[in-house]
């Protein structure tokens, strides 16, 4: 089947799955054997340079699978070449991946991704794909589908869903850069799509600043890897560059979510008794005045400086924060909710509760810290949970 494909110029990708790594009758674990026949029968395809340029062209970059065969980055202890590689085309890259190495089946090898994708981009690719056999969605191979499942049920899990962590870490890479990932193995999924997207309008001086040029690719960075590592589609945004915001940028980001309407909850407490949860970042000093701080900041070198008053942002943990918030709606454990922003615990408790119908009494003392020596004014008005 593959050598016509080549013969009439469709050069074939192999990308080894399970039925060619594992052994059933061994537990469905990976064999050192089986990785040799896979080499042994499809090695040609991909370490066939000349074909590939030959059908994609002079311009075309072929990488080696593994630079260590053994690849020590994933404490893989099995020759992983021709399973795992990557090769550059027309300014794209391309990265086939064994999620069923020897010793670690169900595990992509996710911090040769990590080397491999940020080379890549090194390299100046603009877009990033990986291909992969087993999923990292949850999935379930049973007769009958849960409506809303969070997790396989108990002995189902499959694919990447074997080690959360693991499956988790190779989300965080896959977002972290923007990359694609295609997958196989199964035909039913149950998976998360994005709930919403972002919207970046950015003004800054004249493009030719020199002031401009410093600043606009970390601001590019900044939005566009927090929103990967969300997983937040960019839906729209522009840039204007005008004299006006010479030295003086003005950086606007906006997330817009999707709900049912049913399903919002408000910002407001009612009732006598509640339990009152602060969860999400740790509070440090980070972010303490925030919202007036920086109108006021010196930057007079010979004064001392401040403390940093933007919070120290952690998009993994507000993935995470995202989903759980989403989870305890929909199992209505919630009266009201509120987030937290300018002035931190002291301006999110006072709004909830003045929204409702009572008052809140508030113990400082088990708010979680991430600098034990703040003060309790520090803590209230600290905003490093935005």
């Amino acid at each position: 089947m593959v050598a016509p494909l080549m013969e009439t110029g469709t050069y074939v990708i192999p990308v080894p799955g399970n039925h060619e790594t594992q052994w059933k009758a061994g537990g469905k674990k990976a064999q050192v054997a089986n990785e040799n026949t896979w080499r042994d029968n499809m090695g040609d395809l991909i370490s066939n340079n000349s074909k590939l340029r030959e059908i994609l062209g002079p311009s075309t970059v072929s990488l080696p699978a593994i630079g260590d065969e053994r690849n020590p980055l994933d404490s893989l202890t099995s020759d992983q070449s021709k399973l795992t590689y990557s090769f550059d085309y027309m300014g794209s890259h391309f990265a086939v991946i064994n999620t069923d190495p020897v010793g670690k089946d169900s595990h992509a090898p996710t911090q040769w991704l990590t080397s491999d994708l940020s080379a890549a981009k090194a390299r100046g690719a603009k877009h990033l794909f990986v291909f992969g056999h087993k999923p990292a969605y949850t999935y379930f191979y049973g007769s009958v589908i849960p409506a809303l499942p969070a997790l396989p049920p108990p002995g189902k899990a499959a694919g990447l869903d074997v080690d959360i962590a693991a499956r988790n870490s190779f989300w965080d890479v896959i977002e972290f850069f923007g990359a694609t990932y295609f997958c196989g193995h199964e035909h039913v999924f149950n998976m998360m799509q994005p709930r919403g997207g972002a919207w970046d309008p950015l003004r800054f001086g004249p493009a030719e600043a020199s002031d401009t040029k410093r600043v606009l690719p970390g601001v590019v960075a900044g939005i566009g890897g927090y929103g990967n590592c969300l997983g937040l589609p960019n839906i729209g945004g522009e840039v204007v560059f005008d004299q006006t915001y010479s030295g003086n940028p003005l950086i606007n980001a906006l997330c817009v979510g999707v709900m049912r309407h049913e399903d919002i909850k408000l910002a407001k407490a009612s009732g006598v008794g509640n339990l009152v949860v602060l969860f999400g970042a740790k509070t440090g000093g980070d972010g303490i005045g925030g919202v007036s701080v920086l109108a006021s900041e010196s930057f007079d070198s010979a004064k001392p400086s401040k403390r940093p008053s933007v919070q120290v942002g952690d998009p993994f943990a507000e993935k995470v924060l995202i989903e759980c918030c989403l989870e305890i709606f929909a199992e209505d454990l919630v009266i009201g909710i509120q987030d937290l922003g300018g002035a931190g615990l002291s301006c999110a408790t006072s709004e909830l509760a003045s929204a409702g119908t009572g008052g809140m009494h508030v113990v400082l003392d088990r708010v979680p810290l991430r600098d034990p020596s703040l003060a309790p004014e520090e803590i209230l008005m600290s905003e490093s949970q935005e």
